[in-house]
């Protein structure tokens, strides 16, 4: 089942967002860990985004983006979980749609073997009908 999510606010989207923005403003950047692909990709590693830096690199997000992130985990993990309380520095944004594809397609074909061959190109094709994957940014949490 493929789930999409709206990110137009209501109700208490709206008073979880002001409550956010108490600690900052939507606009403000903030650090992002290093994604976990840049330590198998040597073109990674190196400066920082703003070149000002040695290290792996560090991508930054705006306030609002957090928010999001957040809202999306816990509308999926609810009532279970809350990452109310979840900070940028446990996000990080992964560099590349193939290295994605690719972990998903590994952990699914270990879970379910061979049914998963069949099912791999539809499974990607609904994905990318819902959301076009070559637009999207893809965080980790």
């Amino acid at each position: 089942r493929i789930e999409s999510y709206s990110c137009k606010m209501a109700g208490d989207d709206k008073h979880m967002f002001k409550q956010f923005c108490q600690e900052g403003q939507p606009h403000v950047l903030e650090a992002l860990s290093p994604p976990q692909t840049a330590g198998i990709s040597p073109s990674r590693l190196g400066k920082s985004q703003s070149g000002d830096e040695e290290g792996p690199l560090s991508d930054k997000c705006s306030r609002k983006t957090l928010f999001y992130l957040i809202a999306t985990l816990n509308e999926s993990f609810r009532p279970d979980y809350d990452f109310s309380a979840a900070k940028s520095h446990e996000f990080s944004r992964e560099p590349s749609l193939n290295w994605v594809i690719n972990a998903v397609n590994c952990s699914l074909f270990s879970a379910v073997r061979e049914d998963f061959k069949a099912l791999k190109p539809h499974l990607w094709d609904a994905v990318d009908e819902e959301i076009c994957l070559s637009e999207c940014d893809i965080y980790r949490y």
